[in-house]
């Protein structure tokens, strides 16, 4: 896709990003909170404080953003978040693949939750060469992990 950027989001970015989160994942993130007790406060701080927070920027657009944690040598990402009008689109894969080219330094492995009711997001994980390495049953969540291996970025990645 032409136009397609990424940068850190800046600190105060992160409260409209969070209610994009909100707005964009409403029912399923409220589910997973009381699922795991937390409250969504305790979630928001846990949001800022926890990992990186990268905005997709599309034709100059801000698309949504990706948020991602380095865990000794894995990067575990917590999620990506594209507003509706770009959902559909092919980003979630290009946001995958650059994943593995730009945060690839030191690290062996990208693992990610997933709901195992969200079957578009399965189908797209395995394609991509994810498997699942453990289920949290009471949440009906899977772990899925990707060993990294000499990855190559196939196209132009534009700083940020």
């Amino acid at each position: 896709m032409a136009g397609l950027s990424f940068k850190p989001a800046s600190i105060e970015e992160l409260d409209e990003l969070f209610i994009l989160m909100r707005q964009e994942t409403s029912e399923y993130l409220k589910d997973s909170l009381w699922q795991i007790g937390m409250s969504e406060a305790a979630f928001q701080a846990q949001f800022k404080a926890v990992g990186s927070i990268y905005l997709i920027i599309v034709d100059n657009q801000q698309a949504g953003f990706y948020w991602v944690e380095k865990r000794e040598t894995i990067l575990h990402l917590h999620g990506i978040i594209l507003r509706r009008e770009y959902q559909g689109r092919g980003l979630g894969y290009q946001v995958m693949k650059m994943l593995e080219y730009r945060h690839g330094e030191g690290v062996t492995a990208i693992e990610l939750g997933v709901s195992r009711f969200n079957h578009q997001a399965h189908h797209l994980y395995e394609q991509l060469g994810y498997r699942v390495v453990d289920r949290l049953n009471g949440l009906e969540f899977d772990i899925m992990r990707k060993p990294l291996v000499n990855v190559l970025w196939p196209g132009k990645l534009e700083a940020g």
